[in-house]
């Protein structure tokens, strides 16, 4: 155990004479009474800590020494240093240590703990062998105090580097160091999240907010583990660093969280001190208050001692200071105990799959409250005479919106929708209420700030009735008009299971004997030492759930595969992944692509729904990988279906109609070429006209639902067709809202000669704008436009120049076009074509028609998805630690950001690219996040080692090798004799202690 201390101002100069020190910002020590490298400082028995000396032993009795007369003077001799500090004065700077450590006779065990952070872990060094470990470190008090830990710490030289001073950015930074009710949350914790993450919304492009906040966290632990160090070391001249502890400071039963108010306010003198140093300002935050209130409904502020000695600091030392204690506490009187449920984590169950059971937190906020609290702190940034206050945008809180418009079903399955509505101005969260069509009463579901959700947890074949509003900080809108929808049966449930154990109703049967072939139509690929197990009834669940989830099959860390034949088109999938027995830890991956880890805690499971699968190849493959690879059970949902039985007869295109289809598009290719949009249509029939004689086309439909989603094309009709249309039309076959683009028009089959033309070209004007015409070859033809404005129509003349054209059969002009902000099919026709001869002769010609699609496509969930990877990614710390990441694994993150953003960025890119974008990098946010460092000895997850853990080991006692549970429990495995005994028990005991000092 290490005390903690605080230490004055830096010595004015150091008494010890120049040659002691090899440069002006460069320190080297070499440790023991041996041979002294040259250019090092001797630190031997006589080397106590003074002032004057300014470097040594703070108990020197504590040290012995040893010289093994080797030839390297460096390693030949060492200090072994007991329970006493090796302290060096120093000047306030960000600093590079590196140390030798070890023995030539004997083996060492050795840590290093340098300012209350453990910079070294306790490393056992081989006799014979050295170990050299460097790091940097920022020094706020005047001294670097240095402890060694191990049970044979041996010291043989020691170098301290100060780093170059840093230069300011042109963009300020704004750090955050708090803890979790400032971080950032990603998507799969919604509706959870912290005032960190909304608090850029309120402050201009000119400053770039930097989130180190994280849960748990006390302004002590905060240092202990290096994240204020770390800070520090990012820290830039005129930047900034908001400061805000106490939840966890108050807690007194956790000695590595809790600091008593006086050690709290020599923490916060510690930030502060540490900013200043480095040209930076900090920004003291009371602690935001919990939700609670007394009897007559006024709100009880929280943390009273820790909120008055945040102000005490801040007076002190003359620091910046925001009151978010009594700024939030005023809030929550204004909005009373009943909204501020909207504030805080209040949810039900199974609506969230971060909270299946639901939950009632009052220290926590939902996105809304994170904004209102995130607002108040800009608010009061804006009253405060620093320059960050010009960088506050508007914080008056927006009227009540409109009520949402719009609101529309998709992706209907057995137990789950989306529900998705128009944008209303100035919202900042949106509610969603839901009931039974049979019930009177509606129930407040779910909040998003997006403009669509996924809601789950309903019962099949039922109606429900689903309405929507807008809140802001002013208060909540009307009620959207009721949308009423029913939900399916579910009609492919399979049950995972060992045969003879309960099959749940509606469900199909699959045992490690269920293999797949064609007959069948689904099953497993290969049930080769795959295992299986039936934890029993389950009583607190239903009947049917029960006996879904009390079984499953998997194969531990090598995964299997799951396969079953269904025709194309648009699925929902959900997943049901759990042990009563134990944890559960299952990758997903439907057709190649991955949905991310599917984990659930010991004796539970979880329902995950996958709201959209496409399947083009008639056969759904599910992969199942991760330590456990478990499932229980599995549905899938029809959605929309790839249209069948195309058919042409004619000219006339026919299918049969799908359900849920609310559109159709055609494709043709001609003669084994791209097949290109040509048209759609809102029933199960198209209208078609080849171009060319002679030419095989092949014709494609796809069907597309409410949401725009549209499946994979159908098979293929393939039809001979004759043309006899004079003029033709080419161009692209879809384009963007607003983007120009151009059509080629020209002369086909035309017999006679021609030395004029009289073209009108007719279109709808509210989805097109006729820009102009322009001659391919101005030397051969002219062209005329009628400048009379025509709605709807152009009107021109084509004179050729060279005499009479006996082949005018060519490309002529270049039409440019510009599309409207409107979305759908636009077509384009030569309703009028006329040709004249040098005779005077005039002709009627037949023309032709050219539709394209006009499309409009909403990045705005892509974007923001974008913004909270790019949160997480940069505040994950690269490191083998608990709660780092491998630099493998944040180098695959950014990788999955640059692929959503090149889609984000491409002004061609489809609905369902977008949706497939947003998709993947979610799927690698969530594998990136499960690839976190975790805690040696944490069986049960929850990032520490306590006797929860002990007690899933002890479960294990007598497991062997060979067992089926063996890989779950092997890492405890200490004396590596290939059984769980109660030597293991013993060594993961001294761990939770040690752990939980």
């Amino acid at each position: 155990m290490f005390a903690i201390l605080f230490f004055g101002a830096v010595p004015g100069a150091f008494s010890v004479t120049e040659t002691a020190y090899a440069a002006q910002n460069e320190w080297k020590f070499d440790f023991g009474s041996g041979a002294l490298q040259e250019g090092y400082v001797r630190v031997d028995s006589s080397s106590a800590y003074s002032s004057e000396l300014a470097y040594g032993f703070a108990d020197i009795s504590k040290v012995s020494w040893g010289d093994r007369s080797t030839a390297d003077a460096l390693r030949t001799d060492y200090a072994a240093p007991g329970d006493t500090s090796f302290n060096v004065d120093l000047p306030y700077g960000d600093y590079s240590i590196t140390v030798v450590s070890g023995d030539s006779q004997e083996a060492a065990h050795v840590g290093m703990v340098v300012e209350m952070i453990q910079k070294v872990a306790t490393t056992a060094v081989a006799s014979g062998s050295f170990m050299e470990r460097s790091f940097t470190l920022s020094m706020v008090d005047g001294q670097m105090n240095m402890f060694f830990t191990g049970t044979a710490p041996k010291i043989n030289s020691l170098i301290i580097t100060k780093l170059p001073e840093r230069t300011a950015n042109t963009v300020p930074n704004v750090f955050l160091a708090a803890d979790s009710t400032v971080s950032s949350y990603g998507a799969s914790a919604k509706p959870q999240a912290g005032w960190g993450q909304m608090i850029s919304r309120f402050f201009t492009s000119d400053v770039n907010f930097v989130n180190r906040a994280i849960g748990g966290r006390s302004s002590k632990s905060f240092i202990v583990e290096g994240r204020l160090d770390s800070l520090l070391q990012e820290l830039r001249p005129g930047d900034y660093m908001f400061v805000q502890f106490g939840h966890n400071d108050a807690s007194i039963d956790n000695e590595a969280r809790y600091a008593s108010v006086p050690d709290y306010k020599n923490y916060l003198k510690l930030y502060i001190n540490g900013a200043r140093q480095r040209g930076a300002t900090p920004i003291l935050v009371t602690t935001v208050t919990m939700r609670y209130f007394d009897q007559e409904g006024k709100a009880i502020p929280s943390f009273v001692d820790y909120v008055n000695a945040t102000k005490e600091v801040a007076v002190e030392m003359n620091a910046p200071l925001v009151d978010l204690s009594a700024l939030s506490v005023a809030y929550l009187n204004l909005i009373g105990p009943e909204t501020s449920k909207l504030v805080y984590l209040h949810v039900p169950a199974a609506i969230y799959s971060a909270f299946p059971d639901g939950l009632i937190d009052n220290v926590h906020f939902q996105e809304f409250g994170a904004i209102q609290i995130a607002r108040l702190v800009a608010g009061a940034v804006k009253q405060l005479d620093i320059p960050l206050a010009g960088l506050v945008t508007d914080v008056t809180i927006p009227p009540v919106p409109s009520v949402p418009q719009n609101v529309a079903v998709s992706n209907l399955s057995n137990t789950g929708a989306k529900i998705s509505w128009n944008a209303s101005e100035g919202t900042e969260i949106y509610k969603i209420y839901r009931k039974l069509a049979s019930d009177t009463d509606y129930v407040s579901l779910m909040t998003t700030s997006d403009t669509s959700i996924n809601i789950s947890g309903m019962v099949e074949g039922k109606k429900y009735d689903v309405r929507v509003s807008a809140i802001s900080g002013s208060g909540e809108s009307e009620k959207s008009a009721v949308v009423t929808f029913e939900t399916s049966v579910a009609g492919l449930n399979f049950d995972f299971g060992l045969a003879g154990s309960p099959v749940a109703a509606g469900y199909t049967e699959v045992n490690l004997s269920t293999l797949y072939t064609k007959e069948r139509g689904y099953g497993i690929t290969d049930s080769t030492d795959m295992i299986g197990r039936d934890r029993g009834e389950r009583p607190t669940l239903s009947t049917i759930l029960s006996d879904a989830v009390r079984d499953w099959l998997g194969y531990f860390n090598v995964g299997w595969e799951f396969k079953v034949d269904l025709p194309n088109g648009l699925y929902a999938v959900k997943l049901y992944v759990g042990d009563y027995s134990g944890t559960a830890r299952t990758n997903v991956a439907i057709e190649g692509v991955s949905y991310g880890a599917f984990n659930a805690a010991a004796s539970s499971h979880i329902e995950r729904e996958i709201p959209l699968v496409t399947l083009a190849d008639g056969q759904m493959v599910f992969n199942f990988t991760g330590s456990t690879a478990i499932v229980n059970a599995l549905e899938i949902k029809k959605l929309l279906m790839t249209p069948t039985n195309v058919t042409i007869d004619g000219s006339s295109l026919a299918w049969a109609k799908v359900e849920n289809a609310v559109n159709y598009k055609i494709y043709r290719s001609a003669n084994g070429g791209v097949s290109e949009w040509l048209g759609s249509s809102e029933t199960n029939s198209y209208p078609v006209t080849a171009v060319e004689p002679d030419v095989n086309y092949v014709y494609t439909v796809t069907a597309i639902n409410s949401n725009n989603q549209e499946t994979p094309p159908s098979e293929a009709a393939i039809e001979l067709s004759l043309v006899e249309e004079k003029a033709a039309l080419s161009g692209p076959a879809e384009v963007f809202a607003g983007q120009a683009f151009d059509l080629t028009y020209s002369l086909r089959k035309v017999t006679t000669e021609v030395l004029a033309q009289e073209v009108t070209f007719s279109f709808d004007s509210e989805k097109l704008e006729f820009v102009s015409a322009e001659s391919l070859n101005n030397e051969k033809y002219a062209v005329i436009v009628d400048t009379k404005e025509s709605v709807g129509e152009a009107h021109l003349l084509i004179v050729y120049l060279d005499r009479a054209q006996s082949n005018p059969n060519e490309d002529l002009l270049t039409l440019k076009f510009r599309a409207r902000a409107a979305a759908g099919d636009a077509k384009i026709d030569v309703s009028q074509l006329i040709t004249a001869d040098s005779n005077g002769v005039e002709t009627s010609q037949l023309g032709t028609s050219y539709t394209l699609r006009i499309n409009v496509v909403d990045k705005a969930a892509l974007n923001a998805l974008i913004t909270a990877v790019k949160a997480i990614h940069q505040a994950a710390v690269v490191g083998t630690d608990a709660g780092q990441y491998s630099s493998s694994s944040k180098a695959q993150l950014q990788q999955a950001i640059t692929a959503a953003q090149q889609v984000s960025e491409d002004i061609t890119a489809t609905d369902q690219q977008v949706a497939s974008a947003a998709a993947l990098l979610d799927a690698a946010r969530q594998v990136f996040l499960d690839s976190v460092v975790r805690l040696t000895g944490d069986y049960n997850n929850d990032q520490r080692v306590s006797i929860g853990d002990l007690a899933i080991v002890a479960s294990h006692y007598g497991t062997r090798l060979g067992d089926s549970e063996w890989e779950l429990v092997k890492s405890a495995d200490v004396n590596g004799d290939n059984v769980i005994d109660i030597v293991d028990l013993s060594a993961l005991a001294r761990l939770v202690i040690t752990s939980n000092p």
